[in-house]
C-alpha cells in the first residue's frame, strides 16, 4: 500500500522509482555525497528536470499545486528506492531564491539544518539572496550518511511560504521511505521461511504487519490532507502541516523499529537494503521540529482547524 499519486505527479513517480531501481547503493556508514555513484546519479537528476520543477512556479493556483505535487513524488520516489540525493534541498532552495543560478548546482536553504550544506555550490538566504561558495568534504554526517554543515542545527525563522514547501517535500521523503521500508518487510516475511511456513503466515507476524498498514494509512492522509489544504490563505495549511509532521515522525520511528524486527539480523546487512530506508527515516523524523506549546483553542477554533478540507 504506497501513497497514490495522480496526473503529472504519478507519471513522475514511476519514472523516477524506474531510473533509481538499478542505482548502486553507498556502503552503510560513509558519506554518501563521496560516493563514486553520486556524481552520476547527481548528474541523471539534473538532466530529467527533477530539481527543476518549481522554478517560477507561483504556488497558490491549481498548476503549482500539481507542480508541487510532482516535486514531491520525485522526493518520495528517491526515498521509497532509499537513494540519497539533495533533490529536496535544492527544490527548495530554488523557490526561495530571488536570482537564478546554475541549474546543475547543488543548492541549499539556509535554514538551520545545514543538510547537505557542506557539498553545495549555491547557498540561499531566507531573504532570497544566493551565495556561492566552493564545495568541501563534510566533517559532519547525519545517521543516513548525509554531509552536515555542523552536528547540532541553529535556529532560523523562515517565511510562512518556505516554511511550508520545506515542511511538504519532509513528508514526501518520509512517506516515501516509510513505504519502502514496509514494501521490503512485506516481501521479507513472505519469503522467509520458518517452522515449514512463511514467516507471513504466523497470527503475530500478521497482526504486525496490519499495524504496518494502519501506520501507513495514517500518513497518507495526513499527507493527502496537507495537499488540500495548501492553497487556503488561514491557519488550516499551518495546522494540517503541524499535525502531518507529528503523525509522520510517529509514524517513522514506528516503522523503522518494526521493520528491523520482522527482518531480523538480515535487516542490518548491506545485500537487505533495508537500511536505507530506515536511516533516512531516524534521520528525517527530527528535522526542523520544534516543543512550542501549542495554543489554547475553543471548541469552534478548534473544528475549524480539524475539518476536512474539500476533495477535489
Amino acid at each position: 500500500m504506497n501513497y497514490e499519486y495522480t496526473g503529472a505527479a504519478a507519471d513522475l513517480h514511476a519514472a523516477v522509482t524506474q531510473a533509481a531501481a538499478a542505482w548502486d547503493r553507498p556502503q552503510p556508514g560513509a558519506d554518501v555525497s563521496q560516493d563514486e555513484t553520486f556524481a552520476q546519479h547527481w548528474d541523471l537528476a539534473v538532466s530529467l528536470g527533477w530539481t527543476t520543477i518549481l522554478d517560477d512556479v507561483e504556488l497558490a493556483d491549481e498548476q503549482g499545486r500539481e507542480l508541487l505535487e510532482a516535486a514531491g513524488a520525485a522526493v518520495s520516489a528517491l526515498a521509497r528506492a532509499g537513494a540519497k540525493l539533495p533533490v529536496r534541498q535544492t527544490l527548495l532552495a530554488r523557490t526561495a531564491a530571488r536570482e537564478s543560478f546554475d541549474e546543475a548546482a547543488v543548492a541549499v536553504l539556509d535554514d538551520g539544518t545545514g543538510l547537505w550544506e557542506p557539498i553545495a555550490a549555491v547557498v540561499v538566504a531566507p531573504n532570497g539572496e544566493v551565495r556561492t561558495q566552493t564545495p568541501s568534504r563534510a566533517e559532519h554526517l547525519d545517521i543516513a550518511g548525509r554531509p552536515l554543515a555542523a552536528p547540532v542545527p541553529r535556529p532560523v525563522q523562515l517565511a510562512d511560504r518556505q516554511s511550508a514547501v520545506s515542511n511538504y517535500l519532509l513528508l514526501h521523503e518520509i512517506t516515501g521511505a516509510v513505504d519502502g521500508a514496509v514494501d521490503l518487510t512485506r516481501a521479507y516475511v513472505g519469503q522467509r521461511i520458518q517452522f515449514g511456513r512463511p514467516l507471513s503466515s504466523i497470527p503475530a507476524v500478521k497482526t504486525t504487519l496490519g499495524e504496518l498498514s494502519v501506520a501507513q494509512g495514517q500518513l497518507h492522509a495526513a499527507l493527502r490532507e496537507v495537499g488540500r489544504r495548501l492553497p487556503e490563505a488561514s491557519e488550516r495549511p499551518r495546522f494540517a502541516l503541524a499535525a502531518a509532521r507529528e503523525i509522520a515522525a510517529t509514524t517513522a520511528g514506528f516503522v523503522a523499529s518494526t521493520a528491523h524486527q520482522l527482518h531480523g539480523a538480515m535487516g542490518i546487512t548491506a545485500e537487505s537494503g533495508l537500511h536505507h530506508r530506515t536511516t533516512l527515516l531516524w534521520a528525517d523524523r527530527d528535522e526542523g521540529r520544534t516543543t512550542t506549546d501549542p495554543a489554547v483553542l475553543t471548541e469552534t477554533q478548534l473544528w475549524e482547524l480539524t475539518a476536512p478540507g474539500a476533495t477535489s
